[in-house]
C-alpha cells in the first residue's frame, strides 16, 4: 500500500483496537428478552359504520365491530410510530410524518396523498377541518390548508399571508371557513380576531374581535350553529373557565354563564363533556340548564380518549377495562355498555412504567394512582391512591421499603388567586395523604421519616419536614437559591440542600445543620452513610466524611475523551465537516476534553467508582487513594443527528456491575465486572428510546425499561 494511504494510530489506540476484538470473540453478543409488552388499543370507534381503528407496535389496522374481521392493515411511515401521530375523522385517517402530513381513506387504507413543506420548518400540528376531508397544518412559519385533493391553498388578506391563524370550522353555507387569530392588546388583554374565507372564490372578509382577559377558545358546532368562546383562567384564576353563546358571524353575545368544573370539550350537538378525576366516569352536561344530562361509567373503567361521538341520533363514548378490554357507552341514563373488543393474548403491562426497582416496578395504572408489581409474575404488592380533587401526580420516589411515595398538584391560593404547587406524602393501600405541604416535591428520606419541598418553585427556600409529626426540621434559604436539589444519604443521617452557589448539609439524627459551603456539586453519599462524593467540575471529584466534612481524597481523570454536545452544523460545510468527523469518531477521538465525572461506591462503599462521559470507568481505593483498575468501554464517539454523543454507563446498587450502552444503536452493550474488569455479556439493544435501566447487584442481569415494554438482558449465570 502506497504510504500516503497508510493510517497511523497511536499505540494505545492500535492496542484497544487490538483488544475490542478479542472481547468480541471472548464474550459474543446475545439477544434480549421482551418481558412484557404495551397492548394494541383503540384509538377510534366509527358507530355508524361499524368500523374499529386499532394501533400497534407495527402499524394499524381497520377492523369491522361486529365480526373481528380485519379490513385492513398499514405498517408505521418509518417517521411517525407513535398512535398520537394518528388522527381519525369520519371518512379518512391523517398521520404527521416529520414536516408533512399523510392523508389515508378509512376504509380502504389506501393513501390518498401526502404533502411535506419543508421550507416553513417544524410541523406543530394538523388537524381535519369539521367533519370532512379538509386539513389545516400549522408550521412553525405558516399555517397551510389543504383541500381533501391534497391542494394546498394559501390564507391570502389584503395580499399577506395570515399569520398565527387557526381554523374553527366550516359555516352552514359549506363554503365558507370560519378562521381565528390570536393577539393581544396594548393593556395586555388577550383577542381573538375572526376572518370569514370563501373558498370558492378565495376572499378573506375581516370579521369582528374578541377580547378578554383570559386565555380564549372559539368552539364553532355546525350540528348545532352554536359558538362559543371560552375564556380559561377567567378571573386570573387557574382552572376557572367562563363561556359566552356567541353569533358566529357577528359576535354578538348571546348569554354568558361559568363552565362546569373540570370540563373536557363540547359534543357536536352543543353539551359539555365532563370527567371525573379518576377516568373513570363521564357526564355530558346542558350550558342551557347547567344540569347533567346522562353519567356513563363506573369502577374499572377508563376513559382514555377524551372526545364523543354524534351517531343515530345520540352520543357515545368508549372506555377501556383493566383487562384492555374496550367498551360502548351511549349517553343515557342506566345504559349498559357492549364490550367492542379485547386484545389478543400476550404479556401486557399493568400500565406505564415509571421505574424500575427490582424486584419491582412502578406503574402507573390510573390517575391519581400508581401501583408496585413483582416483575416475576405481575402480582400486585403496593397500591397508592387519591381519591377526589385535585389530580394528583405520583412520583416514583419512594422510601426504601416502599411503603411511602410522594405526590403532587397545583392548587390555587385562595387570597392571591395564584396557582401554587403542594406535596403529599402517602402511605400504601391509604387514600387519606399522610401530610400536606407547600412547595415542589424534592425528596424523601429512605426512611420515610423526612420530605423536602422548595415554595416558591426555583426560587425559594427549602422546607425540610417530619412527615409524622408535621414539624419543619429546617429551613434552608441562600441568597441565590435556584432551583435545589436534595440528596439523603441512604441510611438517613444525612441530608444535603444542593443550591444555586452553596451546599448545605444538615445531620438528621440530632436535627441540626451541620455546615454550608461556597459551592453546588453533583453528590451522593456512599451506601453506609459514612462519605459523600462532589463532582466539582470536569474531572475531578473528591470524597469527604459525612460526619466531620473534612476531605479524604481528590481523584482526577487526566485522560480526555470526546466531549458529549457540540454545537448543530449551520451550513452544508459544517455539515460536511461533522460527518467526516462522526466516521472518525468511530477509530480516533476528535476534538478531546476534560469529561464530566459521575461518580457510585463500590465494595460496601470502600471503594470509589468514577464514570467519564460513559467511555472510562475507574475503580478508586478512598483510604489510599489508590486506582485499583481501569475499564474503557471502547463505545463509540460517533454523534447523533442533534451533534450529541450518547454514551453511558449505569451501575447497580452495589457498584458491582456496569452497563455501557449507547442510546443511539450504534453499538452493542457490555455488562462489565467492576471488581475484576471483565466483559462478562455484551448485548444488541432493541432500538426503542430507553426510559430506565435496572443492573442487579449479582449480575445476573439487567431489566431495561423502554417504549415498548420491559426487557430482560441476561447477565452471569446463577
Amino acid at each position: 500500500m502506497d504510504k500516503k494511504h497508510t493510517w497511523h494510530l497511536p499505540p494505545r489506540r492500535l492496542f484497544q483496537g487490538v483488544i475490542a476484538l478479542l472481547v468480541c470473540w471472548v464474550c459474543p453478543a446475545f439477544g434480549t428478552t421482551r418481558l412484557y409488552s404495551y397492548p394494541p388499543r383503540v384509538t377510534h370507534v366509527d358507530v355508524e359504520k361499524y368500523l374499529l381503528i386499532i394501533v400497534s407496535e407495527a402499524g394499524f389496522y381497520a377492523q369491522d365491530m361486529d365480526t373481528g374481521k380485519r379490513l385492513w392493515s398499514h405498517p408505521w411511515p418509518s417517521e411517525a410510530r407513535d398512535s398520537w401521530n394518528l388522527q381519525c375523522g369520519n371518512t379518512h385517517l391523517l398521520i404527521t410524518i416529520g414536516n408533512g402530513i399523510q392523508v389515508m381513506d378509512k376504509f380502504t387504507g389506501r393513501n390518498r396523498w401526502t404533502r411535506r413543506n419543508e421550507e416553513l420548518g417544524r410541523l406543530y400540528f394538523a388537524s381535519f377541518i369539521g367533519n370532512g376531508a379538509w386539513v389545516q397544518a400549522r408550521f412553525e412559519r405558516g399555517t397551510v390548508v389543504y383541500t381533501g385533493a391534497g391542494k394546498a391553498v394559501p390564507m391570502l388578506f389584503a395580499g399577506k399571508r395570515l399569520e398565527e391563524v387557526s381554523v374553527s370550522g366550516w359555516l352552514p353555507d359549506g363554503k365558507t371557513l370560519l378562521l381565528t387569530q390570536r393577539g393581544t392588546t396594548e393593556d395586555t388583554r388577550n383577542t381573538l380576531t375572526t376572518y370569514f374565507w370563501d373558498t370558492e372564490t378565495d376572499n378573506i372578509t375581516k370579521g369582528y374581535v374578541l377580547k378578554a382577559d383570559g386565555s380564549l377558545l372559539l368552539y364553532y358546532l355546525p350540528d348545532s350553529e352554536k359558538a362559543y368562546l371560552i375564556e380559561i383562567n377567567s378571573g386570573g384564576h387557574r382552572g376557572h373557565s367562563a363561556f359566552k353563546e356567541i353569533d358566529v358571524y357577528t359576535g354578538t353575545i348571546r348569554r354568558a354563564g361559568e363552565m362546569p368544573k373540570p370540563w373536557s370539550g363540547f359534543t357536536e350537538d352543543g353539551h359539555v363533556l365532563t370527567l371525573s378525576v379518576e377516568l373513570d366516569k363521564a357526564s355530558l352536561v346542558s350550558l342551557e340548564t347547567g344540569e347533567t344530562v346522562a353519567t356513563i361509567g363506573g369502577p374499572g373503567h377508563l376513559f382514555i380518549i377524551h372526545t364523543t361521538v354524534l351517531a343515530r341520533g345520540k352520543n357515545w363514548m368508549f372506555s377501556r377495562d383493566d383487562t384492555y378490554r374496550y367498551w360502548l357507552w351511549s349517553f343515557e341514563e342506566d345504559a349498559s355498555p357492549r364490550m367492542i373488543w379485547e386484545p389478543p393474548p400476550g404479556n401486557y403491562l399493568p400500565g406505564p412504567i415509571e421505574a424500575v426497582k427490582p424486584p419491582y416496578m412502578l406503574c402507573q395504572t390510573g390517575p391519581n394512582k400508581m401501583e408496585a408489581f413483582l416483575i416475576d409474575n405481575l402480582e400486585r404488592v403496593k397500591s397508592w391512591r387519591a381519591e377526589g380533587e385535585p389530580r394528583r401526580v405520583f412520583t416514583a420516589v419512594t422510601c426504601a421499603d416502599m411503603n411511602r411515595i410522594l405526590a403532587w398538584f397545583y392548587e390555587d391560593d385562595a387570597e392571591t388567586g395564584e396557582s401554587v404547587w403542594k406535596t403529599q406524602v402517602f402511605e400504601a393501600h391509604n387514600p387519606t395523604p399522610l401530610i400536606t405541604v407547600p412547595g415542589v416535591s424534592q425528596g424523601l428520606s429512605p426512611d420515610g421519616r423526612f420530605c423536602a419541598t422548595q415554595h416558591p418553585r426555583t426560587e425559594g427556600p427549602v422546607y425540610l419536614v417530619n412527615v409524622d409529626s408535621g414539624k419543619t426540621l429546617a429551613v434552608i434559604d441562600h441568597e441565590k437559591m435556584g432551583s435545589a436539589t436534595v440528596v439523603f444519604s441512604p441510611d438517613s443521617r444525612f441530608v444535603a440542600v444542593l443550591a444555586s452557589e452553596e451546599t448545605t448539609f444538615l445531620s438528621l439524627d440530632n436535627e441540626r445543620v451541620r455546615r454550608t459551603v461556597k459551592r453546588r456539586a453533583h453528590l451522593i453519599f456512599s451506601p453506609d452513610g459514612n462519605y459523600y462524593v462532589t463532582q466539582w467540575g470536569y474531572g475531578r471529584a473528591t470524597v469527604y466524611e459525612s460526619s466531620t466534612g473534612e476531605a479524604v481524597h481528590t481523584f482526577e481523570e487526566q485522560e480526555k475523551v470526546a466531549a458529549r454536545h457540540s454545537r448543530p452544523p449551520r451550513n452544508i460545510l459544517e455539515r460536511a465537516e461533522n460527518f467526516g468527523r462522526n466516521l472518525l469518531g468511530r477509530v480516533v477521538t476528535v476534538a478531546p476534553a476534560t469529561p464530566m465525572l459521575t461518580c457510585g461506591f463500590a465494595a460496601d462503599g470502600t471503594q470509589l467508582i468514577t464514570l467519564a462521559e460513559g467511555q472510562i470507568l475507574r475503580v478508586w481505593d478512598i483510604c489510599s487513594g489508590k486506582l485499583l483498575r481501569t475499564i474503557r468501554t471502547r463505545l463509540p464517539e460517533q454523534r447523533d443527528a442533534r451533534g450529541q454523543i450518547n454514551n453511558h454507563l449505569v451501575l447497580s446498587p452495589n457498584g458491582a456491575y456496569a452497563f455501557a450502552y449507547n442510546s443511539d444503536g450504534f453499538a452493542v452493550a457490555t455488562l462489565w465486572e467492576t471488581a475484576t474488569g471483565r466483559a462478562i455479556i455484551r448485548h444488541n439493544l432493541p432500538a426503542a428510546k430507553v426510559k430506565d435501566i435496572a443492573v442487579l447487584d449479582d449480575g445476573t442481569g439487567v431489566y431495561m425499561s423502554l417504549e415498548d415494554g420491559l426487557y430482560f438482558l441476561a447477565g452471569k449465570k446463577r
